[in-house]
């Protein structure tokens, strides 16, 4: 937890203020998101890191380890969602179990397939499965290709009660063909989940959006109000420094 903050997580963007354009109310509170002229207080954030891409897989048996303040946060499951012959993790040594949900989606035909009714049904069980075996609080991480493939279906998917978390990551809901606006589409993406119960997403991911030239500070700008909602940055060390010093 970041000590030297001042502004408390929740509720922090449900109030308009300098700096806040009110945009939607989902269950009657203001989700907030940034003017272009915005100026911010420090804000409490608790922050997760992730290993860099350089680091080697840590001793731990089931993956890469997420630290939050030198504790272990989750433990990223190896495998995805889609082609994990089990999810069980012991209990002791990570509280969570974060498992990737994305897949290599070469057509049209083949994306169509992922976002059918069958496609729906076959990602339900799998998280069905994932519940009943990781013993955990289970987090899936979507990523390009899954179900969870924008901001509706992923609000979609919290409301159903799965009793599963969401780390949202909307970086990777970035195709080719929106880079070019890839801002303005990372803006709708924070007031879309806005309209999630904060308990629903476990932590934003908060990363460069290389495919657009956005910066980690630029994407983490956007996604602020989220982040706020949330309470939880994920990323790497990097990129959460520059994101906490660009509202230092």
């Amino acid at each position: 937890m970041d000590i030297g903050a001042t502004a408390s997580i929740r509720g922090a963007c449900n109030t308009r203020g300098p700096g806040k354009v009110g945009r939607i109310r989902p269950g009657g509170r203001t989700v907030c998101a940034p003017a272009e002229d915005a100026t911010y207080r420090p804000f409490l954030m608790r922050r997760v890191t992730i290993p860099e891409p350089s680091t080697s897989p840590t001793n731990h048996p089931h993956g890469a380890v997420f630290l939050c303040e030198g504790a272990v946060w989750g433990v990223l499951h190896p495998d995805t969602l889609e082609s994990a012959d089990g999810f069980g993790v012991p209990a002791g040594p990570a509280p969570r179990l974060i498992v990737r949900s994305e897949r290599v989606t070469d057509d049209a035909e083949a994306a169509f397939a992922v976002w059918s009714g069958a496609g729906w049904r076959a990602f339900d069980e799998r998280v069905a499965r994932l519940v009943a075996e990781s013993g955990v609080t289970p987090v899936v991480w979507p990523g390009p290709g899954s179900v969870l493939s924008d901001a509706v279906s992923t609000l979609s998917f919290v409301r159903k009660g799965t009793g599963v978390k969401v780390l949202a990551d909307p970086v990777a809901w970035i195709t080719p063909g929106m880079a070019k606006d890839a801002a303005d589409h990372l803006g709708r993406f924070t007031q879309a989940m806005g309209m999630c119960e904060p308990d629903a997403i476990e932590g934003v991911m908060v990363r460069a959006c290389p495919a657009a030239g956005l910066p980690a500070a630029e994407v983490g700008r956007i996604l602020r109000p989220l982040v706020e909602r949330v309470g939880t940055a994920v990323g790497l060390d990097s990129d959460l420094d520059m994101f906490k010093a660009r509202f230092a």
